[in-house]
């Protein structure tokens, strides 16, 4: 049976989805994401707030 027809019979709530998720360093995520450190405030290894002024910069991309 396809995976994807369990979980529309039996689907998980948002805390399982969550629970299960393998989290990965900030640092790792925001340099997939092209973010540089210096736009980064670390609130311990998980998150992290991103500057506004780089977040301006992004302005004229489209979104997505």
């Amino acid at each position: 049976m396809p995976r994807g027809d369990e979980q529309h019979r039996n689907p998980k709530s948002d805390i399982e989805i969550a629970q299960a998720a393998e989290m990965r360093p900030i640092g790792e995520v925001a340099k997939k994401l092209g973010v540089p450190d210096d736009a980064l405030s670390p609130y311990g290894r998980y998150k992290a707030k991103v500057s506004l002024d780089y977040v301006r910069t992004l302005a004229d991309r489209p979104t997505g």
